[in-house]
């Protein structure tokens, strides 16, 4: 009965210790979006943790991405669009972004560094999101030269990864991989 005790109280405490690390948004958008976001975000790097090394550089067809540059495009993307919520760059600047981007796509390819990589992306998302109170992101905003406010932004954000998700899984199912959330145990 004791060691149960000493047990639930450990327990407890470390529940706490999540729960004040980890506190809950403070508006229904940032909640309801993280409830979608956080699911891509974990099957998302759980796939790319999954697939071997080996099969990184795998591509389905000639001109078509390499399983690391389908990551590293995620990642990307997640800074991408972060950072034109926050204003549109000049059209040059903007072209130097998205070549870079591409760049980046061909040439970071080891599993270590594209999961660290997407992981960092993630992370930059999520500090975003919690850095931005209710009307900060219901405001008025230019993304893509159209209407909109952070929250579209956000939306896009999951939208992509989504996409890419979808990919990686087709992907790795071509592979032979089970995605981690699909095993049965």
């Amino acid at each position: 009965m004791r060691i149960r005790f000493v047990a639930l109280s450990v327990f407890t405490g470390l529940l706490g210790l999540v729960l004040a690390q980890n506190p809950k948004p403070a508006n229904g958008f940032q909640r309801d979006f993280l409830l979608s976001f956080s699911d891509a975000e974990t099957k998302t790097i759980s796939l790319a943790e999954a697939i071997p090394a080996e099969k990184y550089s795998w591509r389905p067809g000639e001109g078509v991405r390499s399983v690391s540059e389908v990551y590293v495009h995620i990642a990307n993307g997640n800074r991408l669009l972060l950072a034109v919520m926050h204003g549109m760059p000049a059209r040059d600047a903007f072209m130097k972004m998205v070549q870079d981007n591409e760049q980046r796509e061909k040439t970071l390819s080891e599993k270590a560094k594209v999961v660290a990589d997407l992981e960092a992306s993630f992370k930059a998302v999520h500090s975003a999101l919690a850095g931005a109170g209710a009307e900060a992101l219901s405001k008025p905003i230019k993304f893509f030269g159209e209407d909109a406010t952070p929250e579209a932004a956000f939306m896009s954000i999951l939208e992509h990864v989504s996409e890419h998700l979808g990919q990686s899984i087709a992907y790795a199912r071509m592979n032979g991989i089970v995605p981690p959330w699909s095993r049965s145990e």
